[in-house]
């Protein structure tokens, strides 16, 4: 039942996220905005609120940022690798790789993760802070790592991918994770009590950052993506969802990550691709039909093999 009990809320979600925006009963400048508030808003004041009154392990979160790191070099290695075997083009390889590596450990990772440690009994404030402060500085490298990428989709465009590469890199010093993870982590070092308004304040913002993110990640789904991708779409998704936590569990275990740690880097390691790689490939020139295809289909294969992941660590 622990599967059923983590993983059908955050499908349902999900799936009601698609539904509603099928049915329009919002507009998708709706949930483009609700995305917006929570990036900028709602997450950061989770990851605030968490840091600031636990103090993590800090050489676990570095265990788990290097296990998640790991799986990702091994996952773009086998992409390239793999879209030669397929005799894909420039476009269709960079989508693919792209599609092979990037996974949703925010969004969707997030809310697996917190949900399974609290069903099997792991969820202490220290260990959900440390989620929360290994997730902060690997998503940053997602958007570098994409944009190097996806700049050989169009060679002509160099100068586009390095300009954009130069913004990715600027935005890392003000990305409102890292800010937050900084900024809570200086109040739980320091000691000092914040006032009982202000933590009660983003208490409340930082619960509507799991739903919220379930319910707009679902509402940017395209079901006719699963129809267009073919063979290209179910490798670059296998590597996603399978090799990338098997990679991450050697890297782990070479490290001695165990227990709630080597869970947690397992689990973000399964995560589908993220829907934002659709979004940047189609801004960069690759092909953005297979890079929707990937995130539709490694939504679907996900489902599997995170089913094992939790069965493991009951």
């Amino acid at each position: 039942m622990i599967v059923v009990n983590v993983l059908a809320p955050i499908f349902l979600l999900i799936g009601l996220g698609l539904f509603l925006r099928r049915q329009r009963f919002a507009s998708e400048d709706f949930f483009r905005n609700l995305n917006r508030l929570i990036y900028w808003v709602a997450l950061p004041a989770l990851l605030f609120t968490k840091t600031a009154t636990a103090l993590p392990q800090l050489d676990a979160a570095v265990g788990i940022i290097t296990a998640l790191l790991g799986g990702m070099l091994v996952c773009i290695a086998a992409g390239y690798l793999l879209a030669r075997q397929l005799g894909l083009d420039r476009r269709a390889t960079a989508a693919f790789v792209q599609g092979a590596y990037r996974g949703n450990i925010a969004f969707v990772g997030l809310p697996v993760v917190l949900y399974a440690l609290a069903a099997v009994g792991q969820g202490t404030p220290e260990v959900d802070a440390l989620v929360l402060l290994a997730l902060a500085p690997v998503i940053p490298v997602y958007n570098v790592a994409a944009v190097i990428v996806l700049s050989g989709a169009t060679p002509a465009e160099g100068r586009q991918g390095r300009q954009q590469l130069a913004t990715v890199l600027r935005s890392i010093a003000t990305n409102p994770l890292i800010i937050a993870c900084v900024a809570g982590l200086a109040v739980a070092y320091s000691g000092v009590t914040l006032p009982e308004a202000l933590t009660r304040t983003l208490d409340l913002l930082g619960e509507i950052a799991l739903p919220g993110a379930l319910l707009a990640m679902g509402a940017s789904l395209r079901l006719r993506a699963i129809r267009t991708g073919g063979i290209a779409a179910g490798a670059a998704s296998l590597v996603k969802v399978l090799v990338a936590p098997l990679a991450g569990y050697l890297v782990a275990r070479a490290i001695g990550l165990t227990g709630p740690p080597l869970m947690i880097a397992m689990l973000l390691l399964a995560m589908p691709t993220a829907v934002a790689s659709y979004v940047m490939a189609q801004n960069m020139g690759a092909d953005d039909t297979l890079a929707s295809s990937i995130v539709m289909v490694s939504t679907l294969l996900a489902i599997p093999v995170l089913s094992v992941i939790l069965l493991g660590a009951v």
